[in-house]
């Protein structure tokens, strides 16, 4: 590893994130030597007031232990002597130099670690330290102390300069020409130019994994030849599982029959393998490809990295298998070659690089640095000019295009269906729940300033008239303008990330809309070198009017701003309330056969609102469906308990309860517990009453959201049996975790959507105007599919057992309260008190007897 000389890592922790407002707690200083640690300095600090909870969730640190510690001018000296004149580095090192320059002025330089990271480590998902670390594989613990972080810091400095030493000295040549006089990483970059020069063709290759989105034909591609698809299950590496087999029969009679299939399978049927393998059986026969759709990012990356190549293990046949995604989400190599050089230096770095390492061109890559950089500047539209293009035999989207001609299987996402119309035919959907909310998005339309600059950018390359030119650099200022306008208005009004907005917010658009059909009328007497570029200008001004007047009772109008940081990034929207429709004359028609699967298909055994909500009523006998039987054996081992005497989750002493009933009963259990919550506010709350009391019993509280990723979390619970991790959002699906790490499953709440949501509120609006009833046909069984999601969590193989609690007595005391019971394939224990939950839950680990008040001596029943 090359050296760096000394340099002092830095990281604070403070009240707050305003450094006018708030004030130091906790100083790290770490000084490196030679790549080695020198000396150490850390100390908490009085702030002379009481910390937020959120702080000190965050870092761990007690409001004594503050009252105890010196205030910050007297440790000064002590941070000035240690830190002297050498350079200062540090993950957002600008946060840590504004609280130090409160107290003294900091003349040393700064280089940022997390400015490194997003220009030379583009396929992270995330550029927090604590992803960083892991990224590395660096031992990282105790996040958010000040010592650990720092430490933290400068390893991740140390690891970083190394590798930016051993890249092509062209890359690092054009990155100083970006960053000459703008950032302090200048002086980093040009240190590790220095040493790429020295090491030559000795240069490492890059460290890291780069992804790829296609696998070519592997093994001599002759499939074993068995009677029947049952006999391919006959593997040694293979449980005997009868719904696996079921299944597999069934969606090969699907494909081969040309009919529509809706199959729930529950955990453990091996679902990916029982569509895969009749899939590739009959692709490789009948010579035409399978599509497989997914919803999650991890579905796909499973299924290409691990699924796939098992399927092909078991059924002999080597197959083709491209990752397909729609035009807009492939890089422009040639567009890549004109980017503007006044761009924010460290997202335009960022880009450099990743365009010199991707082999795909996919822009998800790289989502971060589009919070800065318009990705309509980069990204591949109608203004291609394929073939006459310099680039593009190089072109990664017609590289792809090329692949899917040979492609056996094609995996793509949901929204490619409802946006990029893949000319499939016979399509295996995936997380087939999520459905609804893709294709909600896919019929959606949209306006945006991104839109409109990237058109407006088009239609300029090679105009020459001035007049014209000048009109549209005047118009996206002015874009930009109305759309930072838009923004800040319905942020002042309620200050949600999402939302419904008025006409009067809007109200800038209709000059906006003028200024885009002065440009068209300007441009009638123009010929462009790419026409589309006129249409899809119409296209924009079409979709404006439709946001503008708001006159289709079909749709609901509403606004989402991604990057609250970037006012601009605003989207206007306007969403379809009913699906089918869409869904009827655009997708099913042009399909020969598909399978709809998932974990979660039914409500009250039936398989009615996804049918309703997807518009698959009018298939008659040509839509098969089947809830498979259980893989694993839920009745015995699995138990799920209520507390009927918790409060309505409305009243306002609930949170209290919960947290008692997590002191009283959850803690003394000593066994891997998931609590699965509908709120951040709500899990805070709750983490904040119980919190001590773990760290009394010293046992391990994991909380989503205060410093470690989800990935990290997971991995830590799966680590200690014991401990209990505190999760909302994602973790109430695509959890998997056998064994002791997970016995109970605790259900706050039961998972009603949010109704000032702009789509759940008006889409439960819609139903009920139209006589169907908005609750009953939309939000309840939607919520019901979610709670069954969480449900699933909690038995992973067929040696797991445990318990899953509701503490909503809702499901008791509400007459739709039914309709969840109905769903949990267990028996259910129904207690009055926390002795009756401790011993309900004692009787059922150790000695598998349920109890229940409903029984004549409200005692004990053997299983």
């Amino acid at each position: 590893m090359e050296k760096i000389e000394s340099f002092v890592a830095v990281d604070l922790e403070t009240t707050g994130l305003d450094p006018q407002l708030e004030t130091i707690i906790e100083v790290g200083l770490i000084c490196f030597k030679n790549g080695k640690i020198k000396d150490k300095f850390t100390k908490t600090v009085n702030p002379l007031k009481t910390v937020s909870d959120n702080v000190l969730i965050l870092t761990g640190i007690k409001q004594e232990e503050l009252f105890s510690s010196p205030t910050l001018d007297k440790i000064i000296p002590e941070i000035k002597d240690f830190i002297e004149d050498k350079p200062l580095v540090g993950h957002n090192i600008a946060f840590d130099i504004s609280f130090l320059e409160k107290s003294f002025p900091v003349k040393n330089l700064t280089y940022d670690t997390f400015n490194l990271s997003r220009i030379y480590l583009p396929f992270v998902t995330s550029h927090s330290l604590s992803s960083v670390v892991e990224y590395f594989k660096i031992p990282y613990e105790n996040a958010h102390r000040a010592s650990y972080d720092a430490e933290m810091a400068g390893r991740i400095f140390l690891q970083m300069f190394d590798l930016m030493a051993n890249l092509d000295p062209e890359i690092l040549k054009n990155q100083l020409d970006i960053m000459d006089g703008k950032s302090n990483e200048f002086e980093v970059i040009k240190k590790a130019l220095e040493i790429s020069l020295r090491k030559g063709l000795n240069r490492n290759p890059y460290p890291f994994d780069i992804p790829v989105n296609f696998r070519e034909n592997r093994g001599n591609g002759i499939c074993k030849n068995y009677s029947s698809i049952k006999d391919y299950f006959n593997n040694e590496s293979l449980e005997e599982r009868n719904s696996q087999i079921m299944m597999a029969e069934l969606v090969q009679s699907t494909l081969l029959n040309g009919d529509f299939l809706l199959v729930e399978s529950s955990a453990g049927t091996g679902k990916s393998l029982a569509y895969l393998i009749p899939g590739i059986l009959m692709c490789k026969e009948e010579k035409n490809p399978i599509y497989i759709s997914s919803y999650t990012k991890n579905l796909q990356q499973q299924l290409f990295n691990n699924d796939i190549p098992f399927a092909e293990e078991i059924t002999g046949c080597g197959v083709n298998t491209v990752l397909e995604k729609g035009r807009s989400n492939y890089l422009c190599l040639q567009k890549t070659k004109d980017l503007p050089k006044n761009l924010e230096p460290v997202s335009l770095c960022s880009l450099l690089l990743w365009v010199f390492l991707t082999r795909t061109g996919d822009l998800s890559e790289i989502s971060y640095v589009f919070r800065e950089i318009n990705k309509g500047l980069v990204s591949m539209d109608e203004s291609c000019k394929k073939e006459a293009c310099p680039y593009y035999r190089d072109c990664f989207f017609y590289n792809m295009k090329k692949r899917l001609k040979d492609a056996d299987l094609i995996l793509v996402n949901h929204a490619l269906f409802f946006t990029g119309k893949p000319s499939a035919s016979n399509v295996i959907f995936d997380e087939a729940h999520e459905l609804e909310k893709a294709a909600t998005s896919g019929f959606s339309i949209s306006i945006s300033f991104g839109e409109i600059q990237s058109v407006l950018n088009n239609i300029s390359r090679g105009l020459k008239k001035r007049k014209i030119l000048e009109e549209i650099k005047n118009l996206i200022d002015k874009a930009k303008e109305s759309f930072e306008k838009i923004a800040d208005k319905v942020l002042s009004a309620n200050n949600y990330q999402e939302g419904l907005y008025r006409g009067e917010d809007i109200s800038s658009l209709r000059f906006l809309e003028e200024g885009l059909e002065k440009i068209l009328s300007l441009l009638s007497s123009v010929e462009l070198k790419d026409q589309t570029e006129k249409e899809k200008l119409k296209e924009i001004i079409t979709k404006m009017r439709v946001i503008i007047e708001q006159e289709e009772n079909d749709r609901v109008f509403y606004y989402n701003i991604p990057h609250r940081q970037r006012l601009s990034s605003i989207e206007l929207i306007a969403a379809p309330l009913d699906l089918a429709p869409y869904l009827e004359e655009f997708l099913y028609p042009n399909l020969d056969s598909f399978v709809m699967t998932s974990a979660t298909l039914t409500v009250g055994e039936s398989f009615d609102f996804i049918k309703n909500i997807l518009g698959l009523n009018s298939f008659g006998e040509r839509l098969k469906e089947i809830s498979l039987p259980e893989t694993y054996k839920l009745r015995e081992q699995a138990l799920t308990i209520i507390p009927a005497y918790i409060s309505d989750p409305g009243e306002e002493n609930f949170i209290e309860q919960v947290s008692q009933f997590i002191r009283d009963v959850i803690l003394p259990q000593e066994r891997g517990t998931l609590v699965l919550f509908m709120s951040y506010k709500h899990m805070k709350g709750v983490y904040q009453q119980v919190s001590s009391d773990f760290e009394a019993l010293g046992r391990e509280l994991l909380i989503q959201g205060f410093g470690k990723s989800r990935k990290k979390l997971l991995t830590l619970f799966k680590e200690n049996p014991a401990s209990v991790l505190f999760g909302t959002g994602s973790f109430w699906q695509g959890i998997d975790v056998p064994g002791k790490s997970l016995e109970i499953v605790v259900i706050e709440k039961l998972p009603f959507p949010n109704p000032s949501e702009p789509l759940v509120g008006a889409k439960s609006a819609y139903f009920e105007k139209k006589g169907l009833g908005g609750f009953s046909y939309y939000i309840l069984p939607l919520s019901v599919l979610r709670f069954k999601q969480g449900f699933g969590r909690l038995i992973r193989s067929t040696r797991d057992t445990g318990a899953v609690v509701i503490l909503d007595s809702r499901v008791l005391n509400k007459s739709y309260g039914s309709v969840f019971l109905e769903s949990l394939p267990t028996e259910i224990s129904v207690v009055r008190t926390s002795l009756e939950a401790q011993n309900a839950l004692n009787s059922w680990f150790e000695e598998g007897k349920i109890y229940s008040v409903f029984t004549e001596d409200a005692g004990w029943d053997p299983f």
